[in-house]
């Protein structure tokens, strides 16, 4: 059984983006990973989504790599593997605020 931390490592390196969508209900962008597992989180905690409206944020869109995360009303990016390393990591990642 891989022990924590390997387990970390290959979500970060391995996973990719499937679907995103924000869930107004919630207030959170969900991004749904290939491993499986979805996370979510407050625009405001993320760079360049600060000062986002719910109505810029229904509008999201994945590279074809599935690594990048981009928002056309904001003109936002954000890249997966800083993203996760933010959720899964060290938590010293500046994506998330």
């Amino acid at each position: 059984m891989p022990s924590g931390i390997a387990l970390r490592e290959r979500t970060i390196q391995r996973s990719v983006a499937t679907s995103a969508r924000y869930d107004r209900r919630i207030g959170r962008v969900v991004i749904a990973l290939s491993s499986g597992l979805e996370i979510a989180f407050r625009p405001h905690d993320a760079q360049g989504l600060e000062r986002a409206r719910p109505g810029q944020l229904k509008a999201i869109e994945i590279s074809s790599s599935g690594l990048g995360i981009h928002f056309p009303d904001l003109d936002a990016n954000l890249y997966l593997p800083v993203l996760l390393e933010g959720f899964l990591g060290s938590g010293d990642t500046p994506v998330l605020n």
